[in-house]
């Protein structure tokens, strides 16, 4: 009886540690993310975007600007973020697309197919998106 509880703890310890060493943790959220996301329909270089979005390529943080007082008999600082931009405009111009339907609305209606398989006979926009099969 006590050799199987001993072999049991053992076990249960190997276990343990191949769980823990080397399987690695799967982050589904980033997944359903992702299919709530959308593919570039109609993208375009333009200076007004007009009704499409327009993508924003990099957000500088600012800098910092400090200002010394003296308040209270002593000399405070105060610190705040200034000049935060958007860059949205490469060489003049933005890159406009158009959001139509998600990746998940694209599975499911037939529009993304796996590769090897040939789209509905009465489908026009239809192909394989995903290099990952």
């Amino acid at each position: 009886m006590q050799s199987t509880s001993l072999f049991l703890i053992l076990g249960l310890t190997i276990i343990h540690y191949v769980f823990y060493f080397f399987i690695k943790e799967t982050n589904f959220e980033n997944i359903l993310d992702a299919l709530s996301s959308s593919p570039l329909f109609d993208f375009e270089l333009n200076d007004n975007c007009g009704a499409k979005d327009h993508i924003m390529f990099y957000r500088w943080e600012g800098r910092e600007e400090t200002e010394y007082y003296w308040s209270y008999g002593k000399y405070r600082k105060k610190t705040e973020i200034v000049d935060v931009k958007d860059i949205t405009k490469i060489n003049g111009y933005k890159f406009c697309y158009s959001k139509k339907k998600t990746y998940l609305e694209l599975l499911n209606n037939g529009q993304i197919i796996k590769k090897g398989e040939s789209c509905k006979p009465n489908y026009i926009n239809c192909g394989t998106i995903e290099t990952l099969e």
